[in-house]
């Protein structure tokens, strides 16, 4: 097949979406859905609360550590910020809260019973928080808290 005027050529490659437009001769190396993750966590949805609410980041290899600048009470993921630093190229997203570290791998998945009748009932990733006050997760979706069992899977409120 030829290749004619206004033709986009779209190529994927691990962790990274690039398109190419070839219509004016310029390659457009645009990147999709990724960020930088040491400039670029603010447009991410990741909340600090407590304190100022402002944080470092650190990236070393693919593990990148948030840390409060001043204090912090709790951290909050949107399971979709994850999926963006995992394509990013992030591994483990690191949140330090004082003495205490919690580690999420951005490949985090969640699963059971209440997950799929809350995706049943129209939430989508961004719908579900992921919470932590350095102690334990919880996960929050529309005003209710769930427990997160080892193995994905949600558990209600009522047994937290």
């Amino acid at each position: 097949m030829g290749g004619g005027t206004g033709t986009t050529t779209t190529v994927i490659t691990a962790g990274k979406a690039l398109i190419e437009t070839h219509s004016s001769g310029q390659k457009d190396m645009t990147l999709y859905d990724t960020v930088d993750p040491e400039t670029e966590t603010n447009t991410l949805q990741i909340f600090l609360d407590g304190g100022e609410g402002t944080y470092s980041t650190e990236l070393s290899e693919t593990v990148l550590t948030l840390t409060p600048e001043g204090n912090g009470s709790q951290w909050t993921v949107g399971q979709d910020a994850l999926g963006i630093l995992s394509r990013s190229g992030v591994e483990t997203l690191r949140l330090v809260l004082g003495e205490k570290v919690i580690e999420l791998d951005t490949e985090m998945s969640f699963s059971g019973y209440l997950y799929g009748m809350l995706r049943a009932q129209g939430y989508v990733s961004s719908d579900f928080l992921i919470e932590t006050d350095g102690n334990e997760i919880w996960i929050q979706v529309d005003q209710s808290a769930y427990g997160l069992k080892a193995d994905g899977s949600l558990e209600p409120e009522d047994d937290l």
